[in-house]
């Protein structure tokens, strides 16, 4: 179970459309302030703004953020990125695959298939 802005998502959602994604799974600490968020997670989401020449190869970029995503989100606000955001909710386990946060993974979508 996926998190977005408007509830519930899949991954299949987070694609908007496009054939390939491409995904930060960034580190989150709940309960924790800004301060005390991972160092390195916020270094390289800092990194990804313009995402229009992404856009244009039929790739979507977006952040899937470790715990809630609410409150996440307000980190996201507060650091003042656009691009999509989610939370990971409480079973991140089949997402990750054997994997940890502070990785990125890409993604391909044929049809209603996914493949990593």
């Amino acid at each position: 179970r996926l998190v977005g802005a408007t509830g519930d998502v899949t991954l299949l959602d987070i694609f908007e459309g496009r054939r390939q994604l491409l995904v930060y799974l960034h580190m989150w600490h709940t309960g924790k302030p800004a301060a005390q968020q991972c160092e390195g997670c916020t270094f390289f989401t800092g990194h990804a703004q313009e995402l229009s020449y992404l856009h244009s190869r039929d790739v979507t970029y977006a952040t899937i953020a470790q715990g809630p995503y609410q409150e996440s989100a307000r980190y996201r606000d507060f650091m003042d990125w656009t691009m999509p955001w989610y939370g990971a909710g409480d079973t991140p386990e089949k997402l990750l695959a054997g994997r940890s946060f502070g990785a990125y993974a890409c993604y391909l979508r044929d049809g209603d298939r996914v493949f990593e």
